[in-house]
């Protein structure tokens, strides 16, 4: 069984358990779209994303967008959406949803292992998206200024998180990586003035960029594994929170 302080249990117990709550129906593109359909034929789910929007519009992704796959079916009904290709999902690309700011909540297929950068860039009314365990990268400004984002499950196999990442989501208040991280960039939680409570599960202290944690809550606590407290209070990056780096012993699997 994990240990981990106890926000961070309840949130990942909660994340995992909205998932089916939110997961519906997913995207627009620029072939023939069905915007009333309530027939749909799901498929393989490693081949569809599904979204909600809350203005019953559809859900448009920018054209070019690298998803690993090709679009061959879109779906639309009363506020949900899904799009269907050809072959598993494995990346949602470079601006794919920017300012989609109608977009409510966003189900990931399992085989995804990357979000380019700037993939979700001011989706302000974005509450929820749903990773699974395979993303080992998230891009610069991948969600930047998502400013609803509460609910996100982080893979456990995440090794980079870009500059500006979750740059001004104001509703994240926990955050929690893995043993995998090794890259946060610059400024990659500045303005998350909610964020209270980090983990990083890494032995080595990643690779840190400036100011990863400016404008966030003055109360934040770091906690990091018990016998690496002075690894992180001595590496660039992390040294400047040196007051509040905390030591947590997380379970041994």
């Amino acid at each position: 069984m994990k240990k981990r302080p106890f926000v961070f249990k309840v949130l990942q117990s909660r994340a995992k358990c909205v998932s089916f709550l939110f997961a519906s129906v997913c995207l627009i593109s620029f072939i023939s779209c069905s915007e009333e359909n309530d027939n749909w034929d799901d498929g393989d789910e490693n081949c569809t994303i599904t979204y909600v929007t809350n203005d019953n519009q559809v859900l448009i992704s920018h054209a070019g967008t690298d998803y690993g796959a090709n679009l061959i079916q879109t779906h639309y009904s009363n506020g949900h959406g899904k799009l269907i290709f050809d072959a598993p999902v494995t990346s949602i690309g470079e601006t794919a949803f920017i300012n989609a700011v109608n977009l409510v909540s966003i189900y990931l297929p399992e085989e995804v292992t990357l979000i380019g950068e700037k993939a979700f860039t001011n989706c302000i009314n974005l509450e929820y998206v749903s990773m699974e365990n395979k993303v080992t990268a998230i891009e610069t400004g991948a969600f930047h200024s998502c400013h609803k984002l509460e609910d996100i499950y982080i893979s456990t196999e995440l090794t980079l998180i870009g500059e500006r990442a979750f740059a001004s989501c104001r509703n994240i208040y926990n955050m929690a990586l893995g043993k995998k991280v090794t890259i946060i960039g610059d400024l990659a939680f500045e303005g998350c003035k909610n964020l209270i409570s980090f983990s990083c599960e890494s032995e080595t202290p990643p690779q840190c960029g400036v100011n990863i944690f400016y404008g966030c809550d003055p109360r934040l606590k770091i906690y990091v594994p018990k016998d690496a407290v002075t690894a992180y209070k001595n590496a660039e990056g992390w040294k400047q929170y040196v007051d509040k780096i905390v030591g947590y012993q997380f379970d041994i699997e």
